[in-house]
């Protein structure tokens, strides 16, 4: 019998019976279907239309195709969402084939994995930002991945920054006051990295007014910390995880690419080749190679054929950056076209839960339902404890809206500790 989270009638609701005392199974419309949820997980699709959407769905990742395949022939790449595999209800095994893909999917590890955290800047909320300190501290309170932002310096050093300027979290201006181009601005291009070591790093402030964007984090001066190189961060990470045995992944961003190769610079491309050196060059690396730029996604993976996943991110479109339509790539087509270079998106929270009704309940976009539906992932950006949206009093409760409510599978986050203690209170492992 159909649990009571099944609503609406569909001819293939059968298929899912043996989950039905599962409390985590949730089962949802979407594209006159219904799309299937365990344990926080998109795992099916049921099509109840014309071929070819008519039958079983399951989304998955195309390196782990070929093996699902084999055990089970009468799977293949859907014809219109290649990333998933199509059971037709044609296939002359259809009722068998169906009810060994549920007793197999809830045991296979990308269904059964909790959302990742991700530790965005390291632990920004607690140290400052993308110091080796603050992804140590990210790594010790079990972030899954610890995102490092990459610029480069003026002798092809990858430096782990979140901006070209320096201005916003070191002391350049003290350090070398006279090194600023005519903006005012100091660039992290203009200096070599002998150079850059030297500088202090503290928690982020305002250029103009010297004031800490986040008041209540780690103090000013309280502490010496320095920038480092992505090399750096990836010794530390891997090191770690040989001494405690866990695989926390890698999380890079390329920072503006195009600006960098107006300056001769090409960090995209010393990026892949510093991962290859160290042999992240496979599909299940543990990394994500992160850009708000498409054209350096799609660049990279012609030019390189790299593997690697990618995540496209997605910012607001601006004068800046008029060749880049990100109100069109939140559409369903636009989606469809990201999946044909990425493996996920990675929205602002914002571009998710788009405020509040009459009433105070929040509001969401379909971003989430449409990005699984092209068969990618999404991993929003950034969950602070310390910064909330307006009309959410409790940070928890916004943890809660994002992993259970909308189910994304993975959050950018300030506070991996306190988010990550969350997630495995709620996603216990289940095998």
């Amino acid at each position: 019998m159909a649990p009571p989270r099944i609503k609406s009638i569909n001819r293939h609701l059968w298929v899912i019976e043996p989950l039905a005392d599962d409390p985590t199974l949730l089962v949802r419309p979407m594209f006159g279907g219904k799309a299937v949820y365990l344990r926080g997980r998109f795992i099916l699709f049921l099509a109840d239309k014309e071929e070819p959407w008519r039958g079983v769905l399951v989304p998955t990742e195309r390196d782990h195709q070929p093996s699902l395949i084999a055990d089970l022939p009468s799977l293949s790449p859907h014809p219109v969402l290649p990333k998933w595999l199509y059971l037709p209800e044609a296939a002359d095994s259809f009722e068998a084939d169906a009810q060994w893909l549920v007793a197999m999917l809830p045991l296979n590890s990308s269904v059964a994995d909790r959302p990742v955290i991700i530790a965005h800047r390291g632990a920004s909320g607690f140290l400052p930002e993308h110091t080796l300190e603050s992804a140590a501290f990210a790594y010790a309170q079990g972030a899954d991945y610890i995102e490092q932002d990459v610029v480069m310096s003026r002798d092809d050093v990858l430096v782990v920054s979140h901006d070209i300027h320096l201005d916003t979290t070191t002391d350049v201006a003290t350090m070398f006051p006279d090194r600023h181009r005519d903006d005012g601005r100091y660039y992290a291009i203009d200096f070599d990295w002998a150079e850059l070591k030297q500088l202090t790093v503290r928690e982020r402030f305002d250029f103009r007014t010297q004031q800490p964007v986040f008041p209540y984090r780690f103090p000013a001066n309280a502490a010496s910390f320095r920038l480092c190189t992505m090399e750096e961060q990836i010794l530390l990470i891997s090191g770690l995880n040989q001494t405690t045995r866990r695989p926390v992944g890698l999380y890079p961003e390329i920072k503006q690419p195009a600006w960098h190769q107006t300056q001769g610079k090409d960090p995209g491309l010393a990026l892949i080749e510093l991962l290859n050196r160290y042999d992240f060059n496979t599909g299940d690396s543990p990394i994500f190679v992160q850009c708000f730029e498409p054209a350096e996604l799609l660049r990279l993976r012609q030019l390189t054929q790299s593997p690697l996943k990618f995540i496209q991110l997605i910012g607001s479109n601006s004068a800046k950056n008029p060749d880049i339509d990100y109100d069109e790539m939140q559409t369903p087509a636009g989606l469809r076209h990201i999946a044909t270079y990425a493996q996920g998106i990675g929205p602002s929270l914002s571009q998710i839960m788009i405020g509040a009704d009459e009433n105070g309940s929040p509001q969401f976009s379909s971003l989430v339902d449409d990005a699984h539906a092209a068969g990618l992932l999404v991993h929003p950006y950034t969950l602070r404890l310390d910064s909330l949206p307006p009309g959410i009093p409790d940070p928890y409760a916004l943890v809660e809206i994002f992993l259970t409510r909308i189910q994304v599978d993975g959050i950018f986050t300030d506070h991996a500790g306190p988010v990550g203690t969350w997630v495995r209170q709620h996603f216990p492992p289940t095998r």
